[in-house]
């Protein structure tokens, strides 16, 4: 099941994996068009962020990514692989028709269900995954492409035993991701964009705390002393790179973490309620329907049907 709410001019979009798979896939013969960038005025210039990691490669057409400070051309055979809560769009400067397939999952809800690795290397993989976005061509990463165009077909075909592919491939993925993110903090050094990597570096610090502490009734001040930033300095940056401000964003966490137990049997919306933050059901039914553009209620009648 997924969702669109709009803040300004920026979406956050909440995706749920499937019960008993590992992705969600949007491919050539299953994806839903609003999540394919196709012409210029479309769907390509909504900027967006997501609630799991998204891994994309580009089969056809041509045009711009476009991230928090930068701006990266894109065309067939580019890969993309987006941490969550980044926002970005896609901008058809060529007027050229684009298509893209994806998948989206959840690496540290992955790698400690499916992996044998110990809490502190997932914890480590996890950490160094979403410091970065990676935007590659496939020739510089065939490795990565065989590994992903296989896994996207195994999801095709839905032949005998394609979960355990499917698991088997994502663990390679994902640890073909640590690689790349290693190679690219190498790659970084001093240079003309060191005030946009300080002001990324600031707010990666706030988006960690509001993860950590988004069930407490954390304040906009406690936002900035956890990122040494003034409170003004915090709301211009979440403003620009959100759209929203800082206690807007708390809430979109606190909704996603809502989604995720009310995706789960046995939490009546008063204990989701409290459990992500909330101080009352009714200010929690409120916020979420702000949201995700329904009442909890509905959502969950919707998630039943769709069996998500």
């Amino acid at each position: 099941m997924d969702a669109i709410a709009k803040k300004g001019t920026a979406e956050f979009r909440f995706l749920q994996i499937p019960s008993g798979e590992d992705v969600i896939a949007f491919l050539e013969n299953t994806y839903k068009d609003e999540f394919i960038p196709k012409r210029q005025g479309a769907f390509s210039l909504v900027r967006h962020f997501h609630n799991l990691l998204e891994i994309g490669i580009c089969r056809a057409g041509k045009g711009n990514i476009c991230l928090e400070n930068q701006k990266i051309p894109y065309s067939k055979g580019t890969v993309m692989i987006i941490p969550k809560n980044v926002s970005h769009c896609f901008d058809n400067t060529f007027y050229e028709q684009s298509q893209w397939e994806y998948i989206f999952v959840d690496p540290d809800e992955f790698l400690r269900e499916s992996s044998k690795f110990g809490k502190r290397d997932i914890d480590k993989y996890v950490n160094i995954i979403e410091k970065h976005t990676i935007i590659r061509a496939d020739q510089e990463v065939r490795l990565f492409v065989r590994e992903l165009d296989c896994l996207m077909d195994q999801i095709r075909m839905q032949e005998y035993g394609y979960k355990n592919c499917v698991k088997g491939l994502l663990i390679t993925l994902c640890m073909e991701i640590v690689k790349m993110c290693l190679e690219e903090e190498c790659m970084q050094s001093v240079s003309v964009h060191q005030v946009g990597l300080m002001e990324s570096g600031k707010l990666k610090l706030a988006i960690e705390f509001v993860e950590d502490h988004f069930e407490e009734n954390i304040k906009i001040s406690d936002i900035a002393e956890a990122a040494f930033i003034s409170e003004s300095y915090l709301r211009k940056l979440f403003t620009q790179n959100y759209h929203m401000s800082p206690l807007q964003y708390v809430n979109l966490i606190r909704v996603n973490k809502a989604c995720t137990l009310l995706g789960k049997k046995g939490f009546n919306i008063g204990e989701v309620a409290r459990k992500v933050g909330f101080e009352n059901t009714s200010t929690f039914i409120m916020n979420f329907k702000k949201v995700m553009g329904e009442t909890p209620k509905q959502w969950v009648k919707e998630a039943v049907k769709t069996g998500n």
